[in-house]
């Protein structure tokens, strides 16, 4: 239903469909023998396929196999090939009420035009079953079943149904839509690549919505594709899905529609193959919507197999997701699970999980979801050796690069990276082991090079502050504590700690006309390389990120939110580091809102352990914290994340949350 005068394919014109539209197969040929009208090894076409039929087909990507022969014809020699079906020309008019203006597509169960309703002028899209199917039974069962299930169905990302018309002087059957003017997704995928991460969360969630009100009707769709997903203008975020042509009423009887696959090869599900009892249901959608999701984000189709027989046996486990986003790389994979059984129960919970994915089974949280010091990271948090990139505010997407600049670019900021990283660590090293003293240290001389300190106000007091090694004083903002000080520093009461605390208050008074509460945040001894990043960049001018993190006490298990927001075009870089210092990229899973929602975990019997949100805004992208692996120490991490915010001029302002991780069970402080 996308706009006749977008470009065509060599090839393709009116009088028929092009190389990549949707069709019906022929009866398959003899052994040995293409089937008539083989179209390469590139094509996803929908096809339908009785059982039993299956086959290679020169690694052609459609399922290909009609109606079973009848028991005369049956091992006969190659069949004959359908006559071409003329299409209708602009300017018939159907029913009294509908002209024609011209052909959108061939789809599997009829052509689709564009047309107008002649009382109205209103465009519309007609769909008209081919002639040579109108006499097959199950055609018709199933031309009809797709009118009375779109009759039921009312949702914002399903194509609107208008009506369903016979035209006798025709002798043809028509169902009326609304028509679309914009794109399909198969086609944005081709112009612009891979969907991003926040898209491609925005997509499934609308998708899995209107799936799950059909799913309620009983209408399984049984052919998601990026072909059936058409984008209103080129917009994701108003993608509808179409053409329910061969989708299936869980409550139609086998006699109505008897038991033929449909469907493309590389989105359908092992039971759409016969595998598990062959049952179509809700979670043969979930699996389809997961390899649309895996498609869009990769760029082109996973992986699936080229023929019947690869096909099924790619189905016997879960494919290879590593070219997809890690924030939905464990939802994806348990819709994925082979057993139906396995998948998520239905479309209702695919949205649970994408809203709480801490509650998805620990199983999907990859090999290196255990992390050292004591902090266990759910699923999709992030883990070892995953590099991430530096999230920006919404921006429009860039043109696609050419693929050799792109991969001299990551090379190129990756080696950049790896020396900023290796300096930093010897400066740290150096000056933690005491072979440099505290003024020739790596802060003091990377803060030599940053923007001189705003000494007036209240930030540029408390960052004037001399609170002692690993220590970091801010201001509460907003908020029930707004005016409270954060003191930031190693746990425990050390000696002197509340000497300091009153001493600070007072100063503070004497300064500024009113006494603030202290409150500690006790953070660990690897976590202080965090208290240092954040002073040094402290008071400076830059853009400064604001952070929020509720509870402040969560028990082990239980959903953390916290919220990000930076001034203008800053970029924004979010991270936790855990007891140990090792530092989690969260950039990925912040929402088009600003907001942040994960799970954290500790291990049976490990006790409460601090956690440390950090965020940090910047004028430019941070191609340190861009290519950093998850698991990567905060005192190797931050140095070189400062040098490189002193080297390139500009300004970075930091912000810090601080979480009590407590065991299981214990009251939350909200």
């Amino acid at each position: 239903m996308s706009d006749p005068e977008a470009p065509r394919k060599e090839g393709q014109d009116d009088a028929g469909p092009g190389p990549d539209l949707t069709r019906v197969s022929c009866p398959p040929a003899a052994a040995g023998e293409d089937a008539p009208g083989d179209a390469g090894a590139d094509d996803e076409r929908t096809a339908f396929v009785a059982p039993g039929g299956g086959g290679a087909h020169g690694g052609e990507d459609v399922t290909r196999i009609s109606a079973s022969p009848a028991p005369s014809e049956a091992g006969a020699g190659a069949a004959q090939a359908a006559p071409r079906v003329p299409m209708l020309s602009a300017g018939t008019v159907i029913n009294n009420n509908y002209r024609i203006v011209g052909v959108l597509s061939s789809g599997g169960m009829g052509s689709v035009y564009r047309g107008v309703e002649i009382g109205t002028g209103d465009p519309v899209a007609i769909k008209a079953i081919l002639p040579d199917l109108a006499a097959d039974p199950r055609a018709g069962a199933l031309f009809r079943s797709e009118a009375r299930m779109l009759r039921q169905l009312a949702d914002d990302a399903i194509v609107r149904y208008y009506n369903y018309v016979h035209d006798h002087a025709l002798d043809r059957y028509f169902l009326v839509m609304e028509f679309i003017e914009g794109i399909t997704l198969s086609d944005h995928m081709a112009r612009s690549g891979p969907l991003p991460p926040a898209a491609a969360e925005a997509l499934i969630r609308r998708l899995a919505g209107a799936l799950a009100r059909a799913h309620a009707y009983g209408v399984i769709h049984r052919d998601l594709s990026p072909d059936n997903v058409m984008l209103p203008g080129g917009a994701v975020a108003e993608a509808r899905l179409i053409d329910f042509g061969i989708a299936r009423s869980a409550r139609l009887s086998e006699d109505e529609a008897p038991g033929t696959f449909a469907g493309k090869l590389k989105y359908v599900a092992p039971e759409q193959l016969g595998h598990f009892g062959g049952h179509v249901g809700p979670e043969t959608d979930i699996y389809g919507l997961a390899l649309l999701l895996g498609a869009a984000l990769s760029g082109r189709a996973l992986p699936m197999g080229n023929s019947i027989e690869e096909a099924a046996e790619r189905r016997q486990r879960v494919p290879d997701l590593s070219g997809v986003s890690p924030a939905l790389r464990p939802l994806l994979t348990h819709m994925l699970e082979p057993d139906p059984a396995a998948r998520p129960a239905s479309m209702d919970e695919v949205l649970r999980l994408i809203e709480h994915p801490h509650l998805l089974p620990p199983r999907y949280g990859g090999p290196s979801a255990a992390v050292p010091g004591g902090l266990t990271l759910p699923p999709g948090l992030g883990r070892p050796g995953a590099a991430r990139a530096t999230r920006a505010e919404p921006q429009p997407e860039p043109a696609p690069e050419p693929p050799r600049d792109r991969a001299a670019l990551r090379l190129i900021g990756g080696l950049g990276a790896v020396f900023l990283a290796l300096l930093g660590a010897a400066g740290w090293y150096g000056w933690s082991a005491g072979l440099i003293g505290p003024s020739q240290g790596p802060q003091a001389g990377i803060e030599a090079r940053l923007p001189p300190r705003q000494e007036a106000g209240r930030t540029g007091f408390l960052a004037a502050w001399d609170g002692g090694p690993c220590s970091y004083l801010t201001r509460v903002e907003t908020g029930p504590r707004a005016g409270v000080v954060e003191r930031y520093g190693r746990g425990g009461a050390a000696e002197g700690k509340g000497k300091d605390n009153a001493a600070l208050a007072a100063a503070y008074e004497a300064r500024f006309g009113s006494r603030p509460a202290v409150l500690e945040r006790p953070v660990s001894e690897a976590q202080c390389a965090v208290l240092d990043f954040a002073r040094s960049l402290q008071a400076r001018p830059g853009p400064l990120p604001v952070l929020s993190a509720t509870p402040e006490q969560v028990a082990s298990g239980a959903e953390v939110r916290a919220a990000v927001a930076a001034p203008g075009p800053a970029r924004v870089w979010v991270a936790l580091v855990a007891p140990d210092g090792a530092v989690y990229d969260l950039t990925d899973r912040i929402g088009p809102d600003g907001s942040l929602r994960f799970g954290l975990s500790l291990p049976e019997g490990a006790p409460a352990a601090p956690q440390l949100l950090l965020a940090v805004a910047a004028t430019r992208p941070l191609a340190a914290a861009a290519t950093a692996a998850d698991g990567t120490p905060a005192a190797q991490l931050l140095p070189a994340l400062l040098e490189e915010i002193a080297g390139r001029g500009g300004g970075a302002g930091a912000a810090l949350a601080h979480l009590q991780l407590l065991p299981p069970g214990s009251a939350e402080d909200g």
